[in-house]
């Protein structure tokens, strides 16, 4: 337990861990906070999202998911 920021996720899944019991993850998408793939993370309820619709990361998740 104690796990909460996303590099420590990141480094507990490389080490084979799956299962997490952590209410920062949620909290912090409560108050509109999106991790993003390479590290960053933005605040979608600043107002410059507002009419913002575009997509939020665009790159593939999966390889196959750049195929379909």
């Amino acid at each position: 337990m104690g796990v909460g920021r996303v590099e420590q996720h990141r480094e507990a899944v490389k080490r084979g861990i799956d299962m997490f019991d952590c209410v920062l993850p949620m909290r912090e998408a409560r108050h509109g906070k999106i991790h993003l793939r390479d590290g960053t993370h933005i605040n979608i309820v600043n107002s410059n999202f507002m009419n913002d619709h575009s997509v939020i990361d665009a790159t593939p998740l999966l390889h196959s998911v750049a195929h379909i």
